[in-house]
């Protein structure tokens, strides 16, 4: 594996975590009264962890672009 690629994937995963806990850290239950609130919060969470994916993803494109642009 190379430097550029063991680059871009730990900016992917540093992007990823970051992403997903700023976007999770939002959603706060309020109350989780029955099960389908509780299922609904969850939803939410995985939602919000995709966007985070989703910015890992673009943040490890940008480095490996630049990497291979320099």
């Amino acid at each position: 594996m190379t430097q550029k690629i063991k680059s871009a994937l730990l900016r992917f995963v540093r992007g990823f975590v970051s992403g997903a806990i700023s976007a999770m850290i939002i959603i706060v239950p309020v109350s989780t009264e029955s099960w389908s609130d509780f299922s609904t919060w969850l939803g939410a969470l995985t939602l919000a962890g995709a966007f985070g994916g989703i910015t890992g993803a673009l943040l490890a494109m940008d480095k490996y672009i630049r990497d291979t642009l320099s």
